[in-house]
């Protein structure tokens, strides 16, 4: 999610070959997005500031609702303050990565987040309780 058209287009690129790609172009768009196809989303990446809904907005949005409040947000953003990064894991993001971002650490990163989902799934399809 990026308001940025060719940041999408370098996302899109970088993530294609390993990955489905869904892509948006702002937070409502985004949601409406993740809200319809929850079922079919292990991942959020988003830019943090965007015009009408920021990244830090989106990811809230996100995790106040039953369907996606356990999908991991990775907000990628250039804010790498110490504040910055508060806000975004206090807005319930699970990591964030600055940009620019190294292609690399970015897909270890999402390989990363994505495989821990998919465990938390597994032991919560088993009755167990993860804590949020």
């Amino acid at each position: 999610i990026d308001d940025e058209p060719i940041n999408l287009v370098l996302l899109e690129s970088l993530l294609e070959d390993h990955y489905q790609v869904l892509s948006a172009s702002s937070g409502p768009e985004a949601l409406a997005l993740c809200q319809s196809q929850h079922d079919k989303i292990d991942v959020i990446l988003s830019d943090v500031l965007m015009p009408g809904m920021s990244g830090y907005q989106l990811c809230e949005a996100l995790k106040a609702d039953v369907h996606t409040r356990d999908i991991p947000v990775l907000l990628v953003s250039s804010l790498d303050g110490e504040a910055d990064q508060v806000a975004g894991l206090q807005a319930g993001a699970a990591d964030l990565i600055n940009k620019p971002y190294s292609p690399d650490l970015l897909l270890a990163r999402v390989r990363t987040h994505l495989r821990m989902h998919k465990l938390v799934a597994l032991l919560q399809a088993n009755g167990v309780v993860v804590p949020q």
